[in-house]
């Protein structure tokens, strides 16, 4: 039998209508997964050490992609249900499923509840310390729901450090040490799409007829601000990026054209660019890296790239 809501004293109840189970659909949506793309990061260390890798780093890398699945799905349910409130009030977060009352909050809890016990199982299929990283991915995610997502340009290094993270779990999958210079490059290249990601919001709300966003702190002025760190970083990106071609690719007797590589910078560069250059006109209207997916210059640019690496390797 379903729970009957107190009533508050004096008041009638003239007709109760029936709420019908999410489905499936309802249910990705609160998912959110199609942002499990972005969990293909994981396999970034293994496809570029492939020479150390093997079937079971393969087999690894698959599991630990699954987990981050469900790892950031249950903490995008947590943060909804912490943000209810504020995004009844959002002009597209109250779309959201919780917010909008398609699943109540009880099945939200047992939903997060369920997907975390669910990473925790796949964990004990993986290395000790790609579960470590795990661990450290939900312990700054909680961080950042409860507290840092309030503290403006700090939010933006958490949301580029949460990126990085996923990359240096695959790392953790393959015998030898991740590569510093790979580390900082996606760092500053993850950092300048979340500036992407926040000026976009800001910008929006600003034309619209708003100061700012104030739940993230943030008000019109830091426009400028935010547009200048985001390109300065995607340009430092491309800089740490020949370090590591000149340092690590280059001696490491990876590649047998490792000279390739170098065709890399400029269609990186331009991606960016682009980006940006869709930002400040306004029509960035979603998460860059969901936009890439969708985009169909992005898709090629993509395409491009792993023609690059297969050259570079062959």
């Amino acid at each position: 039998m379903a729970e009957t809501a107190a009533v508050p004293a004096g008041k009638v109840v003239e007709r109760r209508f029936p709420v019908d189970r999410a489905g499936l659909r309802t249910w990705a949506h609160a998912l959110r997964v199609p942002h499990w793309a972005k969990n293909l990061l994981v396999f970034l260390a293994p496809v570029l050490g492939f020479i150390h890798a093997d079937w079971v780093t393969a087999v690894q890398a698959v599991v630990l992609f699954i987990a981050f699945g469900m790892l950031a799905s249950a903490t995008y349910l947590i943060n909804d249900l912490l943000d209810l409130g504020a995004d009844r009030q959002h002009p597209r977060k109250r779309f959201r499923p919780l917010a909008a009352g398609l699943i109540p909050p009880r099945d939200g809890v047992l939903g997060a509840a369920g997907l975390l016990a669910g990473s925790a199982v796949l964990c004990l299929a993986l290395p000790l310390a790609a579960s470590g990283v795990l661990v450290l991915y939900l312990g700054v995610t909680l961080l950042y729901s409860l507290l840092l997502k309030r503290l403006p340009i700090v939010d933006t290094f958490v949301l580029a450090g949460l990126f990085t993270v996923r990359v240096l779990a695959g790392a953790m999958l393959l015998p030898t040490p991740i590569s510093p210079w790979l580390l900082t490059f996606c760092m500053f290249f993850f950092l300048g799409l979340a500036m992407v990601k926040r000026h976009a919001e800001l910008n929006r709300v600003v034309q619209a007829g708003g100061a700012g966003v104030s739940s993230r702190g943030y008000t019109a002025k830091d426009l400028p601000l935010l547009l200048a760190a985001g390109i300065t970083s995607s340009f430092a990106a491309i800089v740490i990026f020949v370090v590591y071609l000149i340092e690590e690719q280059y001696p490491s007797g990876l590649y047998s054209r490792p000279e390739m590589l170098w065709a890399l910078m400029p269609v990186v560069l331009l991606w960016s660019l682009r980006v940006w250059h869709l930002t400040v006109h306004g029509r960035m209207n979603e998460d860059p890296v969901i936009f890439a997916l969708k985009d169909g210059m992005s898709r090629v640019l993509g395409i491009l790239c792993a023609v690059i690496i297969l050259m570079a390797w062959l």
